[in-house]
């Protein structure tokens, strides 16, 4: 079933599927109890919509709803075999619960579907292929959503990953010919940021343009908020979501003394969220070459360049104001702000 054929699945924050716009996930790296609402909320302004965690070890029952009650972001709990998290996280209104059919009885499986039915969340029915002790992964999910239609229960998400590009591929193609349920895209365990990137990137675009995919996660050996910049660039750049930010970053040689990497290191998490109150779209140059960076740069919305000494800021390839090189982010920033308010 094509992106625009499958069934609509809500929870309270979450819609997939339909004509619904795809979302961009993220998984917390570790335990939910060391992150606080700035940094979720960081991931929220760079695009993601949602975010799954999973629990290893003793959990505060109190916490883990607390955490569930503050998120800025809906919210999805991995589980592998102990469903009494699933049962508290949707007790605290939880939006989703992943479960890996592989790792669970038919007896616990329905014990999730029905609570989270009570509680009107959705259901992610997810394995790997790598563990389904030998059987088929598409038959593994297809029984389980049969299980799931048998108790009335419809608000499901499926997955089925692997680490190998062509066996994704061929997985989630069959997968979509099978089911109408919103399919959730990943390359699984696809390597450190730089090879995610290039490999995930080369098999997620397939699959999305041939409309397979409601929601994508690049699952990275890298940070959260790295994830979340692929996964909504790959989104921008097939058409598929328009950002509200767009950089061009020059990427410096011997003539640059401005040095635009520590420049987009400085100002990039203020711009997103700058970009994301302002509900709009911005193009932002920063530019190494003194000598021909504005003229390259002269349909950006607004631009920086200079050297070590001066900046010069600029929009639409007009220079509006002259800093000194240390004060440059401050001048930068509040020129966007000034212009966005008026």
């Amino acid at each position: 079933m094509r992106r625009g054929d499958t069934h609509l699945v809500k929870s309270k924050n979450i819609t997939l599927g339909g004509t619904s716009s795809i979302t961009v996930q993220t998984m917390l790296k570790s335990h939910f109890y060391k992150y606080n609402t700035c940094y979720i909320s960081e991931l929220m302004y760079r695009g993601c919509d949602i975010l799954r965690f999973s629990i290893n070890g003793d959990y505060s029952k109190k916490d883990l709803q607390e955490f569930i009650k503050s998120s800025p972001l809906p919210l999805v709990i991995d589980i592998k075999s102990d469903i009494s998290q699933a049962k508290v996280a949707l007790g605290g209104g939880i939006d989703a619960v992943r479960i890996n059919p592989a790792l669970l009885s038919k007896q616990d499986i329905t014990e999730v579907f029905r609570i989270a039915k009570a509680n009107n969340a959705i259901v992610r029915i997810g394995t790997n292929e790598g563990s389904t002790h030998g059987k088929s992964a598409i038959t593994l999910v297809i029984d389980t959503i049969n299980l799931a239609e048998s108790l009335g229960f419809k608000n499901i998400v499926t997955s089925i990953k692997a680490s190998n590009s062509d066996e994704t591929l061929s997985l989630n193609r069959e997968l979509a010919s099978l089911t109408a349920y919103p399919i959730h895209l990943g390359l699984t365990e696809a390597g450190g940021v730089v090879t995610s990137a290039v490999r995930s990137t080369v098999v997620l675009s397939k699959l999305l343009e041939e409309g397979i995919g409601s929601t994508i996660r690049y699952s990275m050996a890298g940070s959260e908020t790295n994830e979340v910049e692929a996964a909504t660039e790959l989104l921008s750049s097939l058409n598929l979501r328009r950002p509200h930010l767009h950089l061009v970053v020059c990427p410096s040689c011997a003539r640059c003394t401005f040095i635009t990497e520590k420049f987009l290191e400085d100002v990039e998490s203020e711009l997103y969220k700058i970009t994301y109150y302002n509900k709009c779209y911005i193009s932002v140059a920063i530019m190494g070459c003194p000598l021909n960076g504005i003229g390259e740069a002269k349909n950006a919305d607004f631009g920086i360049s200079g050297n070590n000494i001066t900046a010069v800021i600029f929009k639409k390839g007009e220079i509006v104001e002259k800093c000194d090189a240390k004060n440059a982010k401050e001048a930068f920033l509040s020129v966007i702000k000034s212009s966005l308010s008026s």
